[in-house]
């Protein structure tokens, strides 16, 4: 039996309404996720840090920035990597190809600043990079309009693509149909032996359409239990586990632990077809959401046979250093 092996990520974002309202509870919230990770040790996590609102809150609020950024230092120096995450909404588009170049060169340019007690350093050069990158609603191409940034700072794994998606004319990863992370150099719909960069492909699963999913739904509202009823870390509202989460591919889920219980969790998952060798099942939280139950949920899939936890770094070496003496 192969080994089934998580990538855990968190997506440390807010909208920019809701950053300026709740310094305290973000502290909190981060603090929480410092306990629950405490309690968990197993787990090998990569935050995914919004630069561009941190780089808000630097220039607005300086002081909460310096606390917000010391529990994230705690965080870090608890084995969480610290990765790239764009926002775009704090630039008022859902497209990063709406922005010029030299624009997108001084955003990355804020993230290699921002994340530079975290990032890696090379060893010959002594320059740093950042290491990864997730953006906001998967739209990587055309690439081309990315690469001179990718460059720029770095970065030698994208978590942004979507495994045998295509959303046109946004997006179109459809020649990727397997969850082992591939290497591309000019085009992630592209699979390049000695490509320069990795993707890690979000998992999703197929959402169920008809009368019997409909029927299960019902009966699933019927039979809910107060325990499936949780307040998240941030501002401590109540989430309700559902099926699975939807995000913004009508027809698709990424799978979620904020929202899913441990055994539809695993449910999921055991329809993937995981079994190629190198397979990567991406378990994805959001910030806003995450709560106690979270981290259960992750524990519980690490505690299966054959189980175990893949950082950012243990990918990079995997598909990149050990194969390519460029990134060596």
């Amino acid at each position: 039996m192969r080994k089934k092996r998580y990538y855990y990520t968190i997506n440390f974002t807010l909208s920019k309404y809701q950053t300026p309202l709740y310094h305290e509870q973000i502290r909190a919230a981060l603090q929480k996720i410092q306990l629950s990770l405490a309690l968990a040790s197993e787990i090998k996590v990569a935050m995914y840090v919004d630069i561009l609102m941190m780089s808000f809150m630097r220039k607005n609020y300086p002081e909460t920035y310096k606390v917000i950024y010391e529990e994230l230092t705690k965080l870090y120096k608890q084995g969480v990597s610290m990765e790239f995450y764009l926002n775009l909404e704090w630039e008022n588009t859902d497209d990063i190809h709406s922005l010029d170049i030299e624009h997108i060169l001084d955003v990355f340019a804020i993230a290699k600043y921002i994340l530079s007690p975290f990032n890696k350093k090379n060893q010959k050069t002594q320059s740093e990079s950042v290491q990864a990158i997730r953006i906001m609603n998967s739209k990587v191409q055309p690439f081309s309009h990315l690469l001179k940034a990718y460059q720029f700072i770095g970065i030698k794994l994208d978590a942004s693509t979507l495994h045998g998606l295509r959303c046109a004319p946004y997006y179109d990863y459809s020649r990727i149909t397997s969850l082992v992370p591939y290497r591309f150099s000019t085009d992630p719909n592209v699979v390049e032996r000695f490509g320069s960069f990795i993707a890690v492909p979000r998992t999703h699963v197929r959402k169920q359409f008809g009368i019997l999913y409909k029927m299960r739904s019902i009966i699933q509202k019927l039979g809910k239990k107060e325990n499936e009823i949780v307040k998240t870390f941030f501002l401590e509202k109540k989430v309700e586990f559902s099926p699975i989460q939807v995000f913004h591919q009508a027809s698709r889920y990424i799978l979620n632990p904020d929202v899913l219980s441990s055994k539809k969790l695993d449910e999921y998952i055991g329809i993937l077809n995981f079994g190629e060798a190198g397979s990567i099942i991406s378990i994805e939280s959001d910030f806003r959401n995450i709560n106690h139950l979270s981290f259960q949920n992750v524990v519980y899939l690490g505690q299966e046979k054959n189980a175990e936890f893949v950082s950012t770094d243990d990918i990079i070496q995997e598909h990149l250093v050990t194969n390519n003496k460029f990134f060596k």
